[in-house]
């Protein structure tokens, strides 16, 4: 991550159109509704050794490229002038429009 402070500031613009790489570290067969390893629903746990290498690669094939991020429904976001964690905690799907 690059932090630009005091006169370097002047320079973000040049900076933000930069390629950028990002890694992580996976664990097969957890899920969480915040994305996250908070709340992971322990039910949903498979082994990694359920899995063929063709599956394992294949799901990763979807992580490569160009993507959009879902937005988990335990975000500070506001949709519609309310936070979705404040709408996720009272049991309110998204907003729709």
């Amino acid at each position: 991550m690059i932090v630009c402070i005091g006169k370097a500031t002047k320079v973000v613009q040049f900076l933000c159109g930069l390629d950028k790489t990002y890694e992580g570290e996976i664990t097969l067969g957890r899920t969480s509704v915040t994305y996250d390893s908070e709340g992971v629903d322990e039910d949903s746990l498979a082994l990694a050794s359920d899995f063929s290498r063709e599956q394992i690669e294949e799901v990763l094939r979807q992580f490569t490229g160009k993507l959009i991020q879902n937005v988990p429904a335990y975000s500070a976001i506001k949709v519609d002038g309310k936070r979705l964690y404040k709408m996720a905690r009272r049991g309110l799907g998204l907003p729709r429009g």
